[in-house]
């Protein structure tokens, strides 16, 4: 079974690559409307509906790049730019790599190979895969963080950061099929399953999306 979803995998066309490349870029971009929300940015969370909307096959027009600057602007006090020494910037980038190691996990698990992205394609980046699939993820982990931080001054991550970031883990987020909840972890699990399927099909398919629940995470108390 393994090798066949390897074959699958290696001859995926380049049309269905830019079209799951067009639906991960525009749920990615639509989370990050969902975060600016949650932070009272209504604004700029309109700028961003109208970028999702926009996405085309390939995303030709580079419209993921232009709603990320815009979006870290403003989901962030003060503007948030990536690569500053920043309290945000280190919690962003510890948190991706939990996420991305999960996904990696799964996909290696399931007979795919994490290297053969759809648009990720760096030759010495051994999870172009796992970087495709984890974009609509990132944006939820920055609610999460910005709820768990508001606020935050710059200084470096302790260990209980560290857990706390680990425990987005097991937070019930939504996906774009239907109504139902599932922790990050099951949710990749269950992507990474549908994946599978998806690329052995030989007619267009969705692709199953994280998405925030209704409820946009309750903040844990502090203590716990």
């Amino acid at each position: 079974m393994g090798l066949a979803r390897l074959r699958a995998q290696l001859a995926l066309s380049k049309p269905r690559v830019k079209q799951w490349q067009q639906q991960l870029i525009r749920q990615r971009i639509d989370n990050q409307r969902q975060t600016l929300l949650a932070a009272n940015r209504q604004k700029s969370a309109n700028s961003l509906a109208r970028m999702s909307n926009r996405v085309k096959s390939g995303d030709p027009d580079n419209l993921e790049g232009q709603a990320a600057a815009l979006y870290f602007r403003h989901a962030f006090e003060p503007a948030l730019i990536r690569g500053q020494n920043r309290f945000y910037n280190a919690a962003l980038n510890y948190g991706y790599a939990v996420v991305r190691a999960a996904i990696a996990r799964d996909l290696a698990g399931a007979g795919l190979q994490p290297a053969l992205g759809l648009f990720h394609n760096n030759e010495r980046n051994p999870f172009n895969l796992a970087d495709d699939l984890i974009e609509p993820y990132r944006p939820l982990l920055d609610l999460w963080i910005l709820q768990q931080y508001p606020n935050e001054p710059d200084r470096e991550l302790k260990p209980a950061d560290k857990g706390t970031l680990v425990r987005f883990l097991h937070l019930d987020i939504g996906n774009n099929q239907n109504d139902d909840l599932y922790t990050v972890l099951a949710h990749i699990q269950q992507m990474v399953q549908l994946l599978t399927k998806a690329m052995q099909l030989s007619h267009e398919s969705q692709l199953w999306l994280a998405c925030p629940p209704p409820s946009r995470f309750v903040p844990e108390p502090a203590n716990e």
